[in-house]
């Protein structure tokens, strides 16, 4: 793999880079910080929209839980993937994104085609550059889907406890939560997706975890999307 470094800063999350490279036949382009890929394109304008990474793959299995989500809640939006392929194929719905970061914000829409979306995937964009869990904090907005994608480099951001609890009060009756979790699916490396789950059982009606990445070992670190599904007439865990 030959790569070409075309944007590189400091910032007070970490190295940011913005690299284009050829894997399998592809050209695609990447949002790096610390060496850690966040985020990913392919350059080729008919698959401008396809997403490259399988966990971000498996967010849509929330429209199979529920087919009327409307206005879903994105935390953590790296180069934008997840909300141009969303603004692309579910064009009745809104989707608002909390990114922490301006500077990502601004090469999302210099490097990553975010600028170039139509006038009415635009009018179902919203963005927000704060911190998210501060954002729930001040907000009365619900949401039928809510994901958390948060990460500084390769580092979770708001998995504890207490953001499921503010999760779950931003949730329509009947809503889905889901996370990018990474971790092992066995032995001691597994131990932060054991925790994990057992928190969700405690705030949703039904959880699921889907494997992303099934060809790699299970005592390696791996993505995995949990769900949790509320329902209908749900109460809010105190």
């Amino acid at each position: 793999m030959q790569k070409k470094v075309i944007y590189t800063e400091n910032t007070p999350y970490g190295l940011i880079e913005v690299e284009d490279m050829m894997i399998y036949g592809d050209m695609i382009r990447l949002l790096m910080v610390d060496g850690n890929p966040e985020s990913a394109m392919y350059l080729e304008e008919e698959r401008k929209y396809d997403l490259l990474f399988p966990y971000m793959q498996r967010f849509s299995y929330a429209f199979v839980c529920n087919p009327k989500i409307r206005n879903t809640l994105l935390i953590g939006g790296g180069a934008f993937s997840y909300p141009k392929y969303y603004l692309e194929h579910y064009r009745r719905s809104k989707i608002t994104v909390i990114e922490l970061s301006q500077t990502i914000i601004d090469l999302s829409r210099k490097y990553f085609r975010l600028d170039e979306l139509d006038v009415e995937q635009k009018s179902n964009l919203k963005i927000v550059c704060e911190d998210a869990f501060s954002w729930l904090d001040e907000t009365d907005e619900k949401f039928d889907w809510i994901i958390n994608d948060a990460f500084i480099a390769d580092v979770m951001q708001g998995r504890d406890e207490s953001i499921l609890a503010k999760a779950v009060s931003h949730l329509n009756p009947g809503g889905i939560y889901m996370e990018n979790h990474v971790s092992a699916l066995r032995g001691f490396g597994a131990k932060s997706l054991f925790r994990r789950e057992k928190q969700m059982r405690e705030y949703f009606d039904s959880i699921t975890k889907i494997i992303c990445d099934e060809d790699v070992s299970s005592f390696s670190r791996q993505n995995f999307v949990l769900t949790g599904i509320r329902k209908e007439d749900a109460d809010v865990k105190d």
